[in-house]
């Protein structure tokens, strides 16, 4: 037999127990959101709704600038907010769901509980703007680069 014969067959066992998904507030994060339950309630897996807040200001590449406590506290209580909706969509589709919440490098963040949870499949959402591929977003391109685990992309 041939080793893709091999592999064949091992996809016939549950695939995906564990999935992730990284929120943050965009529409395509509902979208990844939405696919998430949908492929959670099919494979009867458990869901890790994921979102990080990230400690340093966006565009602050050349240096580390931290934010103020006002603009963390105002990040912190939306991304909770957040979250609980989203637990609250997926557990109305019937399916079990983990709010994570996060600080930090949200890549860096979200590959390093996604390996230490043993997570099966992340799906995040790609960058708002553009059609293409190369649009993905900092975050979502970074996860796919760097991933030992598959990625689905909702575009």
């Amino acid at each position: 037999m041939s080793k893709f014969s091999d592999y064949v067959k091992l996809c016939k066992k549950q695939p995906y127990s564990k999935i992730g998904v990284a929120i943050d507030r965009s529409m395509r994060s509902a979208a990844a959101l939405c696919r998430a339950i949908m492929l959670s309630k099919i494979f009867n897996s458990n869901l890790y709704i994921i979102h990080v807040i990230p400690k340093k200001l966006p565009y602050a590449t050349s240096q580390r600038i931290e934010m103020s406590y006002e603009s963390y506290e105002v990040l912190l209580k939306e991304g909770k907010e957040e979250l609980e909706f989203a637990k609250s969509v997926a557990e109305e589709a019937g399916v079990k769901a983990e709010c994570i919440l996060l600080e930090g490098d949200p890549a860096e963040e979200i590959l390093n509980f996604v390996e230490n949870n043993k997570i099966d499949l992340l799906i995040v959402g790609k960058k708002e703007k553009g059609d293409f591929i190369k649009n993905l977003g900092s975050v979502s391109e970074s996860i796919i680069r760097r991933s030992r685990i598959p990625v689905l992309v909702e575009i």
